[in-house]
């Protein structure tokens, strides 16, 4: 669906009530700024119920939407043509992440697996396995060639998206719930129950940690010394992690600091679950620049400029929109630009710019966010994705199986017919279409195989 003019972000949030909800997030009247205080309104695109279970995790990736849900069930959507595509049907329990890199999604479940789907045509290239627990999160980083899986049974697992296998594999002491990288890809934060450690890539050693002693539900970083957490006593704390110098002579013995609360910011009234970063490109009046589409990064004009802004979502059914000061200066408080009540209790978020700025757009292919997975980063190739219909894996093999032996007939005539002695029976390569890890992520003897039958030549 178009966006309307002056548009400059698109929210999707998923609820308990299994309903789907999508907002614009446009300029609003001098009546509403008077009335509200507020810059922006929001005005509601789409409200679809999507799963028959609750809705647990979503992620956005150039023209799609993923979602994932206690049904066991990936629904897959057009977010260009607001319609559903189809079922991705690999796992077997609930999901709990979704995640966009490249030319790939990863999905994770409580099955205890994390797949691999190619998204030229939704076909699972490989399940890996973490251990046989249930996955409760997944990150992947902002290169792509590795990923982190936490896991039920205390299991911190690397992987090796390159190859497709575990890289390594960590045992913790409390089970993490959440991971996530920093913008930079140097170090990753966990989040156990009411406590968030920060480590770094290189050495693996702890770095820093915040006990925030009630749970914490989420974490995004906003850059690399600067990391927001969703709380249960409905707070957003943005926390400043101690620069490196300063955290080896304050750690001593311990080998970590303390990371310090920057500002909170309040107005749920209810634990907040879920959190989502999005740079967008406005113009001088905060309009959303013209000729921008789905993140597509197009249209900015010499008055434009690049803001940041912080979505939250609570169970007290509010999405709240902030707006970071001075063109995205995370060190300062933002304020609250956008807000509106759903009537649901919200469980996840996700979301995109209509126009990206230039440093996001050359990057976006690589998305590795946990969850910003907002922006357009394929170009041509959303058009070529969008003309598959997904169906699920299972949908396909049976659709194989009924028309394995005609279709293999017709390919056995076709090449007794037009290929001659020489070349009859040569098999070609499959070919790679991705970009970065995921593409890779099939080890080396798993590709595709010929399934052409070669048949001798029947005595006239």
């Amino acid at each position: 669906m178009a966006a309307k003019d002056g548009a400059v972000l698109r929210v999707v949030a998923g609820s308990y009530e299994r309903v789907l909800y999508g907002f614009d997030m446009v300029p609003a009247s001098p009546e509403f700024q008077q009335e509200t205080g507020r810059p922006y309104m929001m005005e509601t695109v789409f409200r679809y119920a999507a799963h028959s279970g609750c809705i647990k995790c979503l992620s956005v990736g150039g023209s799609f939407l993923v979602s994932g849900s206690t049904d066991e069930h990936i629904k897959l959507y057009d977010m260009k043509r607001c319609v559903e595509y189809g079922d991705l049907l690999q796992h077997q329990g609930s999901i709990t992440a979704l995640h966009f890199t490249g030319s790939h999604m990863l999905s994770c479940s409580e099955d205890g697996t994390v797949c691999v789907w190619r998204r030229r045509d939704w076909e699972c290239l490989k399940t890996l396995r973490a251990g046989g627990s249930a996955v409760n999160s997944l990150a992947v980083h902002p290169s792509g060639k590795l990923a982190l899986s936490a896991s039920r049974a205390k299991q911190l697992v690397t992987w090796n998206l390159i190859k497709g296998r575990v890289a390594y594999q960590t045992q913790l002491k409390r089970e993490a719930t959440v991971c996530v990288w920093n913008v930079s890809g140097s170090a990753y934060a966990l989040v156990q129950d009411s406590l968030v450690t920060v480590f770094d890539l290189a050495s693996g050693d702890e770095v820093a940690r915040f006990d925030n002693r009630q749970r914490v539900h989420d974490a995004v970083f906003l850059a690399d010394d600067r990391l927001a957490v969703a709380c249960e006593d409905a707070a957003v704390r943005v926390l400043a992690m101690p620069p490196p110098a300063e955290a080896g002579a304050e750690a001593g013995a311990e080998g970590r600091a303390d990371a310090t609360v920057l500002y909170s910011l309040g107005g749920h009234e209810s634990r907040v679950k879920a959190l989502h970063l999005i740079e967008a490109l406005v113009d001088k009046d905060g309009a959303g620049c013209a000729g921008g589409s789905s993140g597509g990064g197009g249209g900015s004009s010499g008055s434009s400029h690049t803001e940041r802004f912080l979505v939250s979502v609570s169970s007290d059914s509010h999405v709240r929109v902030w707006q970071f000061p001075d063109g995205g200066d995370v060190a300062r408080e933002p304020a609250c630009v956008a807000l509106v009540n759903t009537r649901a209790r919200l469980t996840c978020v996700g979301g995109y710019p209509f126009a990206t700025p230039p440093t996001a757009a050359a990057t976006a292919d690589g998305d590795g966010d946990g969850q910003s997975d907002g922006g357009d980063g394929d170009g041509d190739g959303d058009e070529a994705e969008a003309t598959a219909t997904p169906t699920g894996t299972a949908k396909r093999k049976a659709a194989a199986r009924n028309n394995d032996d005609g279709a293999a007939r017709k390919r056995t005539k076709a090449k007794t017919n037009t290929q001659d002695a020489g070349t009859k029976g040569r098999s070609r390569k499959p070919k790679h279409d991705g970009k970065g890890a995921a593409a890779a992520a099939v080890a080396p003897g798993s590709a595709a195989k010929d399934t052409s039958r070669k048949k001798r030549p029947q005595k006239k």
